[in-house]
């Protein structure tokens, strides 16, 4: 088990009554609705959105960028060497773009579940957040 598993195993068991009791390892299976299955041993059970808890790394996170825009105004460059540049109007419209820090969960994707409040709720987890934690 990762060092990132097990901080996340004792940060979850100081939460109080509903402590940790099992983890396991799943497949999301469907996005809508949201299914991810869960699998333990030879048995597969899908579990549906009511019966997970999602971290922030499971869920598509998005900056907006502000949109507006600029207008350059035409001109020319000073006269040089005997001749100038002329400069066309611009304009800024759509130079920044939304930027995805980090995606949703895809179908097929393997995640790891904690499961809490006597085996009904279910806290999902990235394995790549996990396995990939700096300073684990």
């Amino acid at each position: 088990m990762t060092n990132g598993v097990n901080k996340l195993l004792n940060t979850m068991s100081k939460m109080g009554t509903d402590t940790v009791s099992e983890l396991s390892y799943g497949t999301v299976t469907s996005l809508n609705p949201l299914v991810i299955t869960r699998e333990t041993g030879e048995s597969r059970t899908p579990l549906t959105a009511e019966f997970l808890v999602l971290s922030k790394m499971c869920k598509e996170f998005r900056i907006t960028s502000a949109k507006h825009y600029h207008v350059v105004p035409s001109g020319s460059t000073s006269v040089a060497e005997g001749h100038l540049h002329g400069i066309p109007t611009r304009d800024t419209a759509n130079a920044l773009e939304d930027l995805l820090i980090w995606p949703g969960l895809r179908v097929g994707e393997k995640v790891i579940l904690l499961s809490f409040s006597s085996s009904q709720k279910f806290f999902v987890e990235r394995m790549e957040t996990l396995e990939n934690e700096v300073g684990a």
